[in-house]
């Protein structure tokens, strides 16, 4: 009798941001206006993967005959789930975050999420 098993994993962490600040410029003498857009965006994403397996195998001779009987166990599991939140006119045009801003605030996610047992002989 044999006994095989084996275990995977994947895990996953993605995480972007991106910011915009208004550019001071100036076509007049002691003017000075503001061009662009000042917004910060943040996305992030999360994933894992976890797999097993195990399976055994029995062998039995009698005689002239060969008998072999083979049963096993699989199970999956995936989870994955992502947010992209943002805010514009940020109070700092040097940190980063978004309790710093003031108006518009946007947020999004999403979530997706499977299993799978199954028996085989």
């Amino acid at each position: 009798m044999t006994v095989n098993a084996s275990y995977a994993i994947r895990r996953g962490n993605w995480s972007r941001y991106q910011r915009s600040t208004r550019i001071p410029y100036s076509i007049y003498p002691e003017q000075i206006d503001l061009m662009g857009n000042d917004y910060l965006n943040e996305y992030r994403t999360t994933s894992s993967y976890d797999a097993f397996n195990i399976y055994g195998e029995y062998r039995l001779f009698l005689d002239n005959h060969d008998f072999k009987a083979m049963v096993g166990f699989n199970q999956e599991t995936y989870l994955a789930k992502s947010i992209d939140a943002s805010k514009q006119n940020l109070v700092s045009d040097d940190l980063n975050s978004l309790g710093l801003g003031t108006d518009n605030p946007q947020a999004d996610g999403g979530a997706t999420e499977w299993a799978l047992q199954g028996v085989f002989y």
